[in-house]
C-alpha cells in the first residue's frame, strides 16, 4: 500500500520514516493515522503526523512516523527462508496483541501496519 523512506527531520534532530502512497491508495492513509494514533501498544509504530505537498503529478499524501531499524518480516523470510516454528509462534503470539488494543478504539487492525521489524535485542516486533 505505501513505500517507506528513512528520513531526517531536521528541526527535531532525528531520523523518520516517510510512507508514502502508492497509486490508487491515497484514501487508506488518513484512516490509517486514525487508528494507529489511537494505539499506544508496543507492537504498534508510532506515527507523527499526516502530510500533504504539491509534485508535478498532482498533491500527494506520505506520513511521518518513527523510525525503527532493522529489516521487515518480509524481506527476513525472503532471505533467511521460513523461521524456525517457536519464532514464527512468538511472532503471531505478539501480532494478535495488537489488534485488541486496536479494538479497544473501534478501528480496523488490519490498517494499522505501520511498519514491522524484529527487535530481537528488546523481544519483539512492531507493526
Amino acid at each position: 500500500m505505501g513505500v517507506v523512506y528513512e528520513a531526517t527531520d531536521e528541526k527535531l534532530d532525528r531520523r523518520v520514516a516517510l510512507k508514502c502512497a502508492i497509486p490508487g491508495h491515497r484514501d487508506r492513509l488518513p484512516p490509517e493515522v486514525r487508528a494507529a494514533r489511537e494505539v499506544s501498544h508496543f507492537n504498534v509504530c508510532k506515527v507523527h503526523d499526516l502530510h500533504v505537498t504539491s509534485t508535478s503529478a498532482g498533491e500527494m499524501e506520505f506520513l511521518s512516523m518513527e523510525f525503527i531499524e532493522g529489516p521487515t518480516l518480509s524481506s527476513r523470510i525472503t532471505q533467511e527462508g521460513p523461521l524456525p516454528d517457536a519464532e514464527a509462534r512468538e511472532i503471531a503470539r505478539q501480532d494478535l496483541r495488537r489488534p485488541g488494543a486496536s479494538a479497544q478504539t473501534g478501528s480496523d487492525p488490519r490498517r494499522s501496519q505501520m511498519c514491522q521489524r524484529p527487535v530481537g535485542h528488546i523481544g519483539g516486533w512492531r507493526l
